[in-house]
């Protein structure tokens, strides 16, 4: 009896409930954003490093990161598109469509890593390729790594773009690893470190 009484009083600590989107993306009943608010808004890229330096807390801090932006962006219905990355010719890419199905794929795949080298020279091209699209113009480009990447990976990037074009892109360290090559290709660069400390 008394292992009864103990069990119901047994409650998980620190555990969040599954996350409910608090809109229906089933209904055809929301209102459309105001056009200037679209305009602000554009689409979202998401640069995902999956290398093997990744695994264990600073891949799991990246994912959290992912799934939280592209619920912003069902959210705020900003197109997204995710590319999950590691060495050279080691992308996927996937588009998150706008519905519940959509959403559904992208937890499937999110699980999903490389763990090889890092290239992120490789996955920055083909980001700069969508930029050039209609369909993808004025996207916010978000670098997420944990900065472990070579210094010519960048300087090849660098070379290879076109003469005056240029984007912004944010860059999101997810490690204690020295971010300075994340510093000479991102403005700005976000410290998870800083912001969840030894969490």
């Amino acid at each position: 009896r008394r292992a009864e009484r103990r069990l119901m009083c047994y409650q998980y600590d620190g555990v969040l409930p599954t996350h409910t989107p608090d809109f229906d993306l089933q209904t055809s009943d929301d209102k459309p954003l105001p056009d200037e608010v679209v305009r602000q808004q554009g689409p979202i890229l998401l640069c995902l490093d999956t290398s093997a330096s990744m695994k264990g807390l600073p891949e799991l801090r990246a994912r959290a990161v992912v799934l939280e932006a592209m619920r912003v962006a069902l959210q705020t219905k900003r197109q997204c598109l995710l590319f999950m990355f590691s060495g050279t010719d080691d992308i996927q890419e996937y588009v998150l469509e706008q519905s519940v199905t959509g959403w559904r794929n992208i937890l499937r795949v999110i699980d999903f890593s490389f763990h090889g080298g890092t290239d992120v020279g490789g996955v920055l091209l083909h980001a700069l390729a969508k930029l050039q699209q209609t369909q993808w113009q004025d996207a916010d480009v978000c670098l997420i790594s944990d900065g472990r990447f070579m210094a010519d990976t960048v300087v090849e990037f660098i070379n290879r773009m076109p003469n005056g074009y240029a984007f912004r892109l944010h860059g999101l360290h997810v490690s204690r690893w020295n971010a300075r090559q994340m510093e000479r290709l991102c403005q700005p660069v976000y410290h998870l470190e800083n912001l969840w400390g030894n969490a």
